[in-house]
């Protein structure tokens, strides 16, 4: 009795759906796992106060420091003092500081109308990749973030489903040639 030969593993392109999964894994390891594990935070800006250095959508990785350790300048994010403004945090640069407190203000505006306690900690914008955060802003519709989240799983998916064809083809095709080789001339 011959035995048919086991068909090679196919090159990696024959492997779609790895690197379709890869290239949706990458960004998502280096936006979200690797700044956690390096111990930065991460914010969205949700508003046009710092648009000539952090436009609308940026995504903003920030370390916590001490407040006597910042800078004027330093772009910093914080909670502000109730009622004040209707978002949960902004970020603003250091216009000054003092020993009452830091006063910050948005870009090419007027200072804030509040201050900063001088002590404690507050998070320090360290970097930033912009637009990468507009699915995360609060304006999105369900409807919306399920197609933003679906699109991604479909094609990881379709990839997963021609790979199996293709190895389905493939083991017809062995078979076939194994049944006329024992049928013979």
């Amino acid at each position: 009795m011959e035995l048919a030969p086991v068909p090679s593993r196919p090159p990696l392109m024959g492997r779609l759906w790895l690197v379709v999964a890869f290239a949706l894994l990458a960004p998502t390891f280096l936006l979200v796992a690797l700044p956690t594990m390096l111990g930065l935070q991460r914010y969205v800006v949700s508003s046009d106060a710092m648009r000539d250095s952090l436009p609308r959508g940026s995504l903003i990785f920030a370390e916590k420091v001490s407040t006597t350790d910042l800078q004027i300048g330093d772009v910093i994010t914080f909670r502000p003092p109730r009622g004040l403004v209707d978002t949960a945090y902004v970020t603003r640069r250091v216009a000054s500081m003092g020993a009452a407190g830091i006063i910050t203000s948005a870009d090419g505006a007027r200072v804030d109308p509040w201050q900063l306690a001088a002590t404690g900690k507050t998070a320090r914008v360290v970097a930033h990749v912009p637009y990468v955060g507009y699915p995360f802003l609060g304006g999105l519709r369900p409807a919306t973030g399920l197609t933003l989240a679906s699109v991604p799983l479909l094609a990881v998916l379709l990839a997963v489903i021609a790979d199996l064809q293709r190895s389905r083809r493939r083991r017809r095709a062995v078979r076939r040639r194994a049944v006329q080789r024992v049928a013979g001339p």
